[in-house]
Formats: C-alpha cells, sequence, structure tokens
C-alpha cells in the first residue's frame, strides 16, 4: 500500500503528519520528496536501532521504480510543498492521499488550488483521485469545523477526515528526538497522543475500505 501525505502549499503540517503516521504505522519505507528533505533530517535524530528506511531526493525513474516495486510493502511519501511532476506521479500512484490544513483562508485557498490539481491527475490517470483533509495546526480546543467541511463538500476530489491533529507542543519536542508521540510512553497518552492514535485508526480504516 502507498500513503501520500501531499499538498502544494508549505508549512500546513506534511512533515509532522508524516513522522506521526510513521511511528504508528512502521511502513517499509519512506520516501522524502520534500526539498528541505525533513524526514530524512529527523530520522537521523531516532536512536539508530529504530531509524526508518528512508529514500530522499529520487528522481523520475527512480521514484517510478520504487512505486511500481512497492508489492506487499507499506510506502509512506512526503510529497512537499509544491506541485511538480515527482508530486504528481506520488499522488497518482497512492492508494490513500492525506492532506494537511486547517481552516485559515490562505489555506482554504490552497486547497482550491489542490483540488484543481487532483482533477488533473484524474483525468491523466483516467480515475477519480480524492484526498483526506486532515486538520492540523488548530486550537486544541477546537471542536467545531462544519465551516471547512461545508467548503471542502463542495470540493469533488477532496473530503474531510473526522481526526485532527492540534497544535501541541509535544509533537515538535518528540521530532526534535526524530520520533513520533505514540513512541515513547510518556506522550503515547498524551492528548498528542491520543489524537495521532485516532487518525491512524482511521487511516487504516481508511486503507482497509477506500470508499469509507
Amino acid at each position: 500500500m502507498i500513503v501520500a501525505v501531499a499538498h502544494n502549499k508549505g508549512g500546513v503540517g506534511k512533515t509532522t503528519a508524516t513522522v506521526q503516521l510513521a511511528g504508528e504505522l512502521k511502513p517499509d519505507l519512506i520516501i522524502d520528496q520534500d526539498a528541505h528533505q525533513g524526514i530524512a533530517i529527523i530520522n537521523a535524530r531516532r536512536p539508530a536501532e529504530q531509524r526508518w528506511s528512508v529514500l530522499a531526493g529520487l528522481n523520475k525513474s527512480e521514484l517510478i521504480k520504487e512505486l511500481n516495486g512497492s508489492g506487499n510493502k507499506l510506502i509512506l511519501i512526503d510529497c512537499g510543498g509544491f506541485d511538480s511532476e515527482l508530486t504528481r506521479i506520488a499522488i497518482a500512484a497512492a492508494d490513500l492521499i492525506i492532506c494537511p490544513s486547517n481552516d485559515d483562508i490562505t489555506e482554504q485557498i490552497g486547497l482550491v488550488r489542490f483540488n484543481k490539481v487532483l482533477s488533473e491527475i484524474s483525468k491523466a490517470a483516467d480515475t477519480t483521485i480524492t484526498a483526506n483533509v486532515l486538520m492540523t495546526r488548530t486550537n486544541p480546543s477546537r471542536k467545531n469545523f462544519s465551516a471547512i467541511s461545508e467548503a471542502i463538500d463542495s470540493l469533488p476530489h477532496l473530503r474531510m477526515m473526522s481526526s485532527k491533529l492540534s497544535r501541541r507542543a509535544d509533537f515538535s519536542i518528540q521530532m526534535e528526538y526524530g520520533l513520533g508521540v505514540t513512541e515513547r510512553a510518556a506522550t503515547r497518552s498524551s492528548e498528542a497522543g491520543k489524537e495521532v492514535v485516532v487518525m491512524v485508526n482511521e487511516v487504516r480504516e481508511k486503507l482497509a475500505n477506500p470508499t469509507v
């Protein structure tokens, strides 16, 4: 299975979401397509015996080779905050696309643009591609996302996830050590850890049943 964390806008929380997913899903391979190679840098901070298998900065032929050879492996891709041919290849190949975002006006504009990109990829691939929008970096006390949910309902290639990753210090603190919050007992039971568990359960359900 291939899970792509994608949005052609930077600073939305793709790397944070990727690290949290990796900490729970234990992918066979992570492909870091971000120009800043954040996942590769974070991976170097992990304890040596816990480091992920990460490939960074692949060219087109290398990326296609890895995706075509996925077999029974679980591959997680951090697509980076830009639109490119490589990003579109990753999105087209993915079994599940997660689009981190929040409901700021600039984010809403970005989602409209990303929906257009997904429409173009869908036409090129002759299939309907849909990304799952994950609310990120929101106020922890925020419960109502009805406005952004209604906006997403009008974008045919996007759908809202019920889980979220709020703005919590535990995410950045644990990432300093290269870890997702659920990889340490002290933070697995924290509010951040609880959010990650809910998110990963939703991701697993969507992988098992893509129509969910």
